[in-house]
């Protein structure tokens, strides 16, 4: 299921519900609520101990795992987001696992996908080394600890939905000699918008907000700092999601995911 199509099928769910923005009286008068939504957040960022791992020396900012529980009726789905370039159909496997045992989500209606960063360390095969297998266990005992939360956080919201655009994104599709390749073509096609789904509880408090976004976060990819440190960060992505976050999480008192 992509990203797109999960946010659809939410929305078409939740039809009967209130949405974001509408008047309090609206809300008070909808006499039966469909959706109910939690989240978690929790690091996984690589210990001290096991780097280097994939050429990365040194720690900038933490990488993190979000989850987003939703229940419409007697139908459950679970949406995982990770700060990563990739992740391993191991990794992936366990994440499900954990998600299913805490939530009875089916497999099938759990989606796991990365932000495309490739400031992080890929994950690799637990057999491959001692610091791929401690790292494929942070990923799963983050993923144990975040759904645990969202379940705790279970509760009935409202959800809206908006677009915008943003002028960061460019096309990478560039003619050589030999044909096209990856480059900067600041007159090819790209699709700027930015769409948004916002979460909110009956009270207005923002749970989650949900958003996507074209652009492949690598800004900082293959930084290194004066000392010759290549460090792991969460780059764009994480910088705009933990932007998003600061702006609404006082306003939250059970914390606003991303």
């Amino acid at each position: 299921m992509s990203r797109r199509t999960f946010v659809a099928a939410t929305a078409l769910a939740t039809a009967a519900t209130t949405v974001v923005g509408a008047a309090a009286e609206a809300g008070a008068a909808e006499s039966k609520t469909v959706l109910r939504m939690g989240t978690g957040k929790a690091a996984f960022t690589p210990a001290a101990s096991i780097l280097p791992l994939d050429t990365f020396t040194s720690v900038h900012d933490d990488l993190y795992v979000r989850v987003l529980l939703v229940e419409s009726g007697s139908r459950g789905f679970a949406l995982a987001v990770l700060d990563l370039t990739s992740i391993s159909a191991e990794a992936i496997a366990l994440m499900r696992t954990a998600i299913t045992a805490a939530t009875g989500i089916a497999s099938a209606d759990i989606l796991v996908t990365v932000t495309h960063c490739f400031s992080a360390p890929h994950v690799a095969a637990s057999t491959s080394s001692a610091g791929a297998a401690a790292y494929v266990q942070s990923i799963a005992a983050a993923t144990e600890t975040v759904v645990a939360d969202a379940v705790k956080n279970l509760q009935d919201a409202q959800v809206g939905y908006g677009s915008g655009s943003a002028d960061v994104n460019v096309n990478r599709n560039v003619r050589t000699a030999d044909g096209y390749w990856l480059g900067v073509n600041e007159q090819g096609i790209s699709d700027d918008g930015v769409y948004v789904a916002r979460f909110n509880d009956l009270d207005g408090n923002p749970i989650a907000v949900l958003a996507n976004y074209n652009v492949q976060s690598c800004v900082m990819q293959d930084s290194k700092m004066a000392d010759g440190n290549l460090p792991i960060t969460a780059d764009l992505a994480g910088a705009a999601v933990a932007h998003v976050e600061g702006q609404y999480i006082s306003e939250a008192p059970h914390g606003t995911r991303m």
